[in-house]
């Protein structure tokens, strides 16, 4: 932002052009906070140290303690009397209850306010989006909860996923008082670990997603899936990083090919097929890779086999990359073979289409609905399965990789 008002990159801009650059991060600074800005950084009547102003922002990125510590500064840390405490609680619980019953997810409404995506909106945003669901409450309700979501450092927005997470841990009866709450990402909240003894029911009116490493899948069969689906020659990324075409390169190196082309793996994968092709020198052998990746589309040296026949590439080729099946126990897969076989009698004594009534929700024809569709078609038809047999379908017919979309054209075939 700033190099384009120093062309000859002396690390110095005037003041109005500092200011300037300053209001383009969208960092919702007060004047006054501007000018104590150019007032410490500045190096002559008319010129501010721009430069030194970056290097002290960039530090927190060298030095993670200090980038934790300078994020805990800005979080809020509201002190409520032991009467509006109870009054913010109950009014958590009640929104709770709300999104639950109408299903509603409450981080779109916001982020339609949050233009430039900093996950805050204006205190006046906030009550408009939740009154816009139905959520009517008193005036001073908002205020008090608006007080345990404001930034320190932004007093007139709210953090409103900060808000949205402590509702989502609401929802799974994880209650947490406002003094016991820890600073820091959201990652890895919303990921299921048991995947064993999942109950995808509990996750009706929740976002959850599956770790990407659920499946037992061969790594390089999954490799071989997404390079299908892709169209791609992967040799062609690996010979940047290698001048003399050696056929190595580091193991660095061989990740970043692998983030380039867009394969989707787990950490623990990545490490799996670097253990699987590294050599005594600590370098991976990428010609290997790629030549028993590539025999997906044909095999080196075919005019030495004539007879040999490449397998024809279909639907079942691309699976592993685009079906990802929870394991089930073999008491689980009894259990559920037992179900669909009751569910296929009765609707044989029927004599309707099921298939019909699932079209009427999938408008894209994917062959996909959601969870709560599918179990509003199979009340429809009076297909009422227990607890544990309901559990066990969605479980075999979620394959898309998160918890939210069912495979119907699996179901009904």
């Amino acid at each position: 932002f700033f190099k384009d008002f120093d062309p000859l990159r002396k690390g110095f801009v005037t003041e109005d052009k500092f200011c300037s650059a300053i209001s383009m991060l969208h960092m919702h600074f007060s004047d006054k906070d501007v000018q104590d800005l150019v007032e410490r950084y500045r190096h002559s009547e008319d010129q501010v140290n721009y430069d030194a102003f970056c290097k002290n922002i960039e530090k927190q990125f060298f030095d993670t303690d200090l980038g934790a510590t300078i994020l805990n500064q800005t979080k809020s840390h509201a002190i409520y009397t032991e009467e509006e405490f109870s009054i913010v609680e109950q009014a958590l619980n009640y929104i709770k209850e709300i999104a639950r019953t109408k299903r509603l997810i409450l981080k779109s409404s916001f982020q339609d306010f949050d233009k430039t995506k900093n996950s805050h909106i204006t205190i006046e945003q906030f009550t408009r989006a939740l009154t816009k669901l139905g959520i009517v409450l008193p005036g001073h309700i908002y205020t008090l909860i608006a007080r345990n979501y404001v930034d320190n450092s932004n007093p007139r927005e709210i953090n409103y996923m900060k808000f949205c997470q402590d509702i989502g841990d609401l929802q799974e009866g994880k209650l947490m008082t406002f003094e016991q709450k820890e600073s820091g990402s959201f990652q890895g909240k919303d990921i299921i670990d048991d995947i064993k003894n999942i109950n995808i029911l509990n996750t009706m009116h929740v976002s959850k997603k599956l770790p990407t490493d659920f499946t037992k899948l061969d790594v390089e069969a999954k490799v071989q899936a997404q390079i299908v689906m892709k169209q791609l020659r992967i040799q062609e990324f690996f010979k940047d990083f290698d001048p003399l075409r050696k056929g190595y390169c580091t193991e660095s190196q061989f990740k970043r090919v692998l983030n380039m082309i867009g394969v989707q793996l787990a950490e623990e994968e990545v490490e799996q097929i670097c253990e699987r092709y590294r050599n005594q020198l600590g370098t991976i052998n990428y010609k290997d890779f790629c030549d028993n990746t590539n025999e997906i589309f044909t095999r080196s040296n075919l005019e030495k086999d004539p007879l040999y026949r490449v397998n024809k590439i279909d639907n079942y080729t691309t699976m592993p990359a685009r079906r990802f099946y929870m394991s089930l126990s073999d008491e689980e897969q009894r259990i559920l073979t037992s179900l669909l076989k009751s569910f296929r009698e009765v609707m044989q004594s029927k004599r309707v289409l099921i298939k019909p009534s699932f079209q009427d929700f999938d408008k894209t024809n994917q062959g996909y609905i959601s969870k709560n569709q599918f179990v509003r078609i199979l009340n429809q038809f009076d297909l009422y399965p227990d607890e544990l047999g309901l559990n066990l379908i969605l479980k075999r017919y979620i394959d898309r990789g998160n918890l939210n979309e069912v495979n119907y054209y699996d179901f009904i075939r």
